[in-house]
């Protein structure tokens, strides 16, 4: 199994025991602009839009149970 671990800054690498390094910062990049990517094709496609906030709203409907707890001295 390859073990991975990060760097700030540089290239990655093999070590001799078969650790990889990857640069962090370059992950966030990429992160952030995978993000904005998904962001923009919902503001150019409303109906996309649209079925994720219908789908949140079902999504934290069924969220929304009540909870009581026994007390602690029922009788």
């Amino acid at each position: 199994m390859r073990r991975i671990s990060i760097r700030i800054g540089g290239e990655g690498e093999a070590d001799a025991e078969g650790t990889y390094y990857f640069d962090y910062f370059a992950l966030i990049q990429s992160f952030a602009d995978a993000l904005g990517k998904w962001l923009a094709s919902y503001n150019d496609e409303r109906e996309k839009f649209a079925a994720f906030v219908e789908r949140y709203d079902e999504t934290i409907s069924d969220s929304r149970l009540l909870w009581r707890p026994k007390p602690s001295n029922a009788e």
